[in-house]
């Protein structure tokens, strides 16, 4: 009994003392990895700050940022309707059509396919607003309803709607001498052809270039085309020097004029800019809306280098050439334009004119003229109340003077401009004059200095 007593102390001893060993080792471990905290925090740190550095470095490298944003772009946007092609620049509504040609009917697709190598859907401009009217087919010939245009799907090839209102492929055909009519739906005219582009919203870009941020970012041509495919008609470019000197190359990215400072990570060529912008805005490959003007503004900040300014113009007139509206649009009010005049044509505006330059040649609006002006969103307010006319005269008492100092005053007691407001810079606008040179008509003149009486124009 002692014995086996004796034992059970022992191993009692044994398993405290493993016990005490155990507690004793983690209080070593914690304390000396303290103690080496202790010693090493400076290393620890710069170790942290080059791994934060590294992931930085690289989750905001060219190659990733500009991938992940596009991907952003292309993943965020879920169109699920098609864009409607409108026929802006067509006949009346009410004029029909006929194409006779040897036509592929595919049930599966709900589609036709003209075989006439003559038939060119795209001169044609049907779009989705047009239905037709299929004779002289073997099973396909509508009766109750017409076929209705989906979308133009290549120069010969056109989807129809699977909606109930339209008539429906019903079996696969290849039929010669097949009779299409086209035409508009309605009895009216083209409630389009002749809308101002003032009626209409146009889908816009700021700074098209680039991947995020306005400054201290990356610039990417992509963002370009994919600006485009998304269905924006207006789009942004800055350009600046590449170095400061005569002989350099015109550079697209974010920047100070003075100084030519670049505010962004790297820059593009312009010329590849403008070479990705004419390959996709009027390819029907790429997008639908093909046939829309284009409005492309240049916000030029070269500190009037002409060599520059010349390239600029080279490489426009070059990479774009037919798609340039002719010499009798440059400088306009093109607010009063139509799109049907626009149609598959580029407008080129910039932040104001260069005189004495060939770019100046080729601007169609420039935003120095009261007819084009960039607004913010908080300048909105502003510019609301700055837009309402500050005097309107009807008057048999005004005096016009044309010479070197232009003039125009009012022999009128009760008319006082500067009690009413007028001031250096404001817009003004004649009418109704005796002669007929005397009078403004759409266009407006700068006000230069004002009195009482009279205006310096």
């Amino acid at each position: 009994m002692g014995a086996k007593n004796n034992s059970n102390s022992v191993l009692s001893s044994k398993i405290n003392t493993s016990s005490n060993t155990t507690i004793l080792s983690k209080g070593t471990y914690l304390s000396g990895l303290k103690e080496f905290f202790s010693n090493n925090w400076i290393y620890l740190v710069l170790i942290l700050l080059i791994i934060v550095i590294i992931a930085f470095t690289y989750f905001y490298s060219p190659g990733f940022r500009s991938k992940y944003r596009i991907n952003q772009i292309v993943n965020g946007v879920n169109i699920k309707d098609k864009r409607i092609q409108i026929d802006f620049c067509g006949v009346d509504n009410y004029v029909r059509d006929t194409i006779r040609s040897g036509v592929i009917l595919n049930k599966v697709e709900n589609s036709i396919t003209f075989k006439n190598p003559n038939v060119n859907l795209y001169e044609i401009g049907l779009s989705s607003e047009y239905l037709i009217d299929l004779k002289k087919t073997n099973n396909n010939d509508n009766k109750n309803k017409y076929y209705k245009i989906l979308k133009v799907g290549d120069y010969n090839k056109l989807y129809f709607d699977t909606n109930d209102d339209s008539a429906k492929i019903t079996t696969n055909e290849d039929k010669n001498n097949v009779i299409i009519t086209y035409f508009r739906f309605g009895n009216s005219g083209n409630i389009y052809k002749h809308k101002p582009l003032t009626d209409y919203y146009i889908s816009s870009s700021f700074n098209s270039f680039l991947v995020g941020n306005q400054k201290i970012d990356y610039c990417d041509v992509n963002m370009i085309k994919q600006a485009i495919v998304q269905g924006a008609r207006y789009l942004e470019l800055e350009i600046l020097n590449k170095e400061v000197k005569n002989d350099t190359e015109p550079i697209v990215c974010t920047g100070f004029e003075k100084g030519n400072i670049i505010t962004s990570l790297n820059y593009l060529y312009l010329k590849e800019c403008l070479e990705v912008i004419s390959s996709n805005a009027f390819s029907e490959q790429a997008i639908d809306n093909f046939n829309d003007p284009l409005f492309l503004f240049l916000n030029i900040k070269v500190s009037d280098n002409y060599d520059t300014l010349e390239k600029i113009h080279n490489m426009i007139t070059n990479i774009f050439n037919r798609r340039l509206l002719d010499n009798t649009y440059n400088h306009v009010n093109i607010s009063k334009l139509n799109l049907c005049e626009l149609k598959g044509k580029i407008v080129i505006l910039t932040n104001k004119t260069f005189p004495n330059s060939s770019l100046n040649n080729i601007i169609n609006c420039s935003a120095d003229k009261p007819y084009l002006n960039r607004i913010y969103f908080e300048e909105l307010e502003e510019i609301q109340e700055s837009n309402k006319i500050k005097l309107s005269i009807e008057s048999s008492n005004i005096v016009f003077v044309n010479g070197l100092d232009s003039y125009l005053k009012i022999d009128d007691t009760h008319t006082n401009f500067v009690n009413n407001g007028i001031e250096v810079g404001d817009y003004l606008q004649i009418n109704n004059t005796k002669f007929s040179n005397n009078s403004t008509g759409e266009q407006l003149i700068q006000v230069k200095s004002v009195n009482k009486k009279k205006y310096s124009i």
